[in-house]
């Protein structure tokens, strides 16, 4: 493993056991995940990226299954694992993991600091008095500019943003070193996303930490990331630079995402991305994206595109293969 890469996917596929059929919510996904970077996961509702957060964290429970592929973090594999090594080693202390709707996650009928002072207790090596606790937590979410009165608040008595950013404080009082966001900023009003966005920027620069960014826009993951990766029907499609996928998008569906979004002043019409997502349960052959692709060829309906690399970026695409 390269010294600056501090966790690896390897060709991982899951999914979910249903009535109807197995549903093959990611497939053969492959991706370096950097030390200190903010990497964002992008695409459409339904595209696997929830699935994927699961997966690396190793939150895996029916219906969800994995069929094969691992997980390594700092060169050891954590994915497939016991549960009760995550538990003991890797959950909190080393990988955070903050999933959808997490302003809902607290108990309504216990005090913030109550909170804080459970995650501690069950994952200390060490007991440290209550006094030593509110201090410990005080002065995290301190650094992270929250107003300490909000430890001794009841849940219902915060706003939504504001149990987000605690729910984000929640997270990372163990100081982990990946910390992986699910939609962090739905359902918020856009000076709240800003806010929250900030907070995770914050993060990386003073802690270091490495963060992934799970979301279905794109324009609100370019103000923060550092590289994205686009995922397309469980599957990664595209990997680059927030500099170089902006200017140069190289897949269609990367290209169709960033022609969606309306810029200040533009006055050209905006056209959104023509027809609908798969059905996992029964794919389309070939490439994925082939019914939706406006350069789709005679192989890519029938013949599954390699993923090929371009200097530093990552495509998964007929244009760019012989």
């Amino acid at each position: 493993m390269s010294s600056n890469i501090i966790m690896k996917i390897n060709n991982v596929s899951g999914g979910y056991d249903t009535p109807r059929g197995f549903v093959s919510a990611v497939n053969n996904v492959k991706l370096d995940i950097l030390q200190g970077e903010i990497l964002g996961i992008a695409g459409e509702s339904g595209c696997g990226k929830s699935t994927l957060m699961k997966i690396i964290y190793g939150y895996i429970k029916p219906p969800l299954k994995l069929i094969s592929g691992e997980v390594l973090f700092e060169d050891k594999i954590i994915v497939p694992s016991d549960e009760k090594f995550l538990e003991r080693d890797i959950w909190w202390k080393k990988i955070s993991w903050i999933p959808q709707a997490a302003q809902n996650i607290f108990n309504p009928l216990k005090r913030i600091i109550d909170h804080f002072e459970e995650t501690l207790n069950t994952h200390l090596h060490k007991r440290v008095t209550k006094s030593e606790l509110r201090e410990i937590v005080e002065k995290h979410i301190i650094d992270l500019g929250l107003p300490k009165e909000v430890l001794d608040s009841y849940p219902h008595q915060l706003s939504g943003g504001m149990r987000q950013r605690v729910a984000i404080a929640l997270a990372t009082i163990l100081r982990p070193k990946i910390v992986l966001a699910d939609e962090p900023t739905s359902a918020l009003d856009v000076m709240t996303q800003k806010v929250i966005l900030h907070l995770f920027k914050k993060l990386q620069s003073t802690q270091n930490m490495t963060i992934v960014l799970v979301s279905h826009d794109i324009h609100m993951l370019s103000v923060v990331v550092d590289r994205i990766a686009v995922m397309y029907a469980g599957e990664i499609v595209e990997v680059g630079s927030i500099k170089d996928i902006f200017e140069n998008p190289l897949h269609p569906y990367t290209e169709a995402l960033i022609e969606s979004i309306p810029k200040i002043g533009e006055k050209k019409f905006i056209k959104g991305l023509g027809g609908q997502p798969p059905n996992l349960l029964n794919p389309p052959p070939g490439c994925r994206f082939h019914p939706r692709c406006r350069y789709v060829m005679e192989k890519c309906k029938n013949q599954e595109p390699p993923t090929v690399k371009i200097d530093d970026r990552i495509v998964k695409c007929w244009k760019y293969s012989s």
